[in-house]
């Protein structure tokens, strides 16, 4: 298959095995000279491979434990040395609300959150940076959440970890734009993958990964640094914003909602 003009050396996917990462590969594989799929399902990483090398892309696949830092810097590592990665996806990402009966999640949860949603994905960010910047060349991309902006009472771990990454996203931002290195933040909403349907509730503007892929392509062609998506988020963060406090909170205990088993 020919390819794009515009074609990245190595373009890098974590959660590859999900909903977005999975639409993101099917679309950036015939982009890429080689694509590097990550992910926990090895079923899924392997029938998505075969679409990426019918697209063009050299294609490897991963299983990797993204909680442990360790493990995913070496990942990252010898994925690097097969070709210089010029555009990382950090998309992968967990999301476990506290258990019937409980205030808060658990301390497992919580610390499986916080290395899943946070520190891995901005250590690898960081080392991506230090290459990229050498280089001056590359694309960092950080998968959000507009939750990032809310006190969710019932997935306080998910709301602060996806806080965490929008400050370093912005700052990572500040520190690497001098160099021609970009660095997008994609804060989404609800989106149809198997997190989203977990979840027993209202999930207002849920929108098809595709549709997702399609924002992500236009931020970075644009190379934007923050975009949320459905937009309407927006206007119920700035509704929020002006809400007192107390009055807030009351709304979001009001939430009725559960989760299903991973």
């Amino acid at each position: 298959m020919s390819k794009c003009l515009q074609l990245y050396d190595h373009v890098l996917i974590t959660g590859a095995s999900g909903g977005i990462g999975a639409a993101l590969a099917q679309h950036y594989a015939a982009r890429a000279q080689r694509i590097s799929l990550w992910g926990r399902d090895l079923q899924r990483l392997e029938s998505l491979a075969k679409i990426c090398t019918a697209a063009g892309a050299e294609t490897d696949i991963v299983v990797v434990d993204l909680s442990n830092m360790h493990e995913s810097l070496e990942a990252f590592s010898r994925a690097e040395a097969q070709a210089p990665i010029d555009l990382l996806f950090l998309n992968a990402g967990v999301s476990d609300m506290r258990q019937p009966g409980r205030v808060v999640e658990t301390p497992d949860i919580l610390l499986e959150t916080a290395l899943v949603n946070y520190a891995v994905p901005t250590g690898l960010a960081s080392v991506a940076a230090e290459l990229m910047v050498k280089r001056r060349r590359g694309h960092i991309v950080f998968t959000g959440s507009v939750a990032a902006w809310h006190d969710l009472p019932f997935s306080a771990a998910y709301c602060a970890s996806k806080a965490g990454i929008e400050r370093f996203a912005g700052a990572l931002r500040a520190a690497v734009t001098p160099y021609n290195v970009n660095v997008t933040l994609v804060s989404f909403g609800f989106i149809d993958t198997r997190m989203s349907r977990r979840i027993n509730g209202f999930k207002p503007f849920l929108a098809k990964p595709e549709k997702a892929v399609s924002v992500i392509n236009k931020a970075l062609k644009q190379r934007r640094g923050h975009v949320t998506f459905p937009k309407i988020f927006n206007l119920l963060r700035m509704i929020e914003a002006v809400t007192p406090r107390n009055l807030a909170h009351m709304l979001l205990r009001s939430i009725r909602v559960s989760q299903g088993p991973r």
